[in-house]
């Protein structure tokens, strides 16, 4: 039975929003005035089969280590740049924990491919340009840590007592 795309994105939100990573990159080469940035979509697994469905079903390449704590291998799904910013597009409806991360990062790519139309690689960006690229850099970090977590709260042993907590902006109560 082929599945459809809209549940194919469905299923790679679910996955990204789960174990998966949406981030700008930054790196410097030796040969380059100024520092490299790009948008980097990435699923980390133990078990295999998910990176090999996600790399059939939506390319990019499979990256395979060794985790030295359990002992055992675990496989990354990754795709970069402008794949992932097509990609990430089609996600947006369907993630809830990594939405804004998601736009951020679909912002930060169509910021590079429109300023791609008008300069050459290995020219040096104006300090405007360099900093709209480290603000969303930046902007993507933070995001990451962002989390307010929704607790109960016993300040007694009876079950009257017990409070709930809850300052998350995304849990109703």
């Amino acid at each position: 039975m082929k599945q459809s795309n809209t549940s194919k994105y469905a299923y790679l939100a679910g996955a990204i929003d789960s174990d998966g990573c949406i981030e700008i990159t930054k790196g410097q080469k030796n040969d380059r005035p100024n520092p490299t940035y790009r948008i980097r979509l990435r699923v980390n697994q133990f078990d295999g089969r998910m990176v090999d469905y996600l790399y059939g079903a939506f390319g990019g390449f499979l990256i395979t280590s060794y985790n030295k704590l359990r002992k055992k291998n675990y496989y990354t799904w990754q795709i970069e740049c402008n794949k992932a910013y097509y990609i990430l597009n089609r996600l947006i409806p369907f993630l809830r924990i990594k939405k804004k991360q998601a736009e951020i990062a679909v912002r930060f790519q169509q910021h590079i491919n429109k300023r791609k139309e008008n300069t050459r690689r290995g020219i040096e960006l104006s300090k405007k340009e360099l900093e709209l690229r480290e603000q969303l850099f930046q902007d993507i970090r933070k995001e990451k840590h962002i989390y307010i977590p929704c607790a109960v709260v016993e300040t007694k042993r009876s079950e009257s007592s017990k409070k709930k907590i809850c300052d998350s902006p995304n849990i109703k109560e």
